[in-house]
């Protein structure tokens, strides 16, 4: 009898544990299901993806600076072309304006 009961008690022990990892699976399953909890995930996804990929970029940015800096100066020359010609047109139609006082007052002067 005491074999018996002996396996009884094993038996039960292996069932018991195999209870408590199919709830706690259970549990974790009820909360992947909750939306609350895929947005989280999904917020964490997301947000270790960025990190990679700039760490990536960073480096990338280090190894490649020159080159880097020359492009941002192209676009930035290029976004900023239109001001630039306007500020440059309006400092020469003063200093036109400007030349034709100087001569205006020389000429009346002679």
């Amino acid at each position: 009898m005491s074999d018996l009961k002996r396996q009884l008690n094993e038996d039960r022990a292996i069932r018991n544990a195999a209870r408590s990892i199919i709830t706690a699976q259970i549990a974790r399953i009820r909360q992947g299901v909750s939306g609350q909890r895929i947005g989280e995930k999904l917020a964490d996804k997301i947000g270790d993806d960025a990190a990679e990929f700039l760490g990536k970029t960073g480096k990338a940015a280090q190894d490649n600076r020159g080159p880097l800096l020359a492009f941002a100066g192209v676009v930035t020359a290029a976004v900023a072309w239109k001001p630039l010609v306007d500020l440059l047109k309006s400092l020469n139609d003063d200093d036109t304006a400007d030349e034709a006082e100087l001569i205006e007052e020389h000429s009346d002067d002679a």
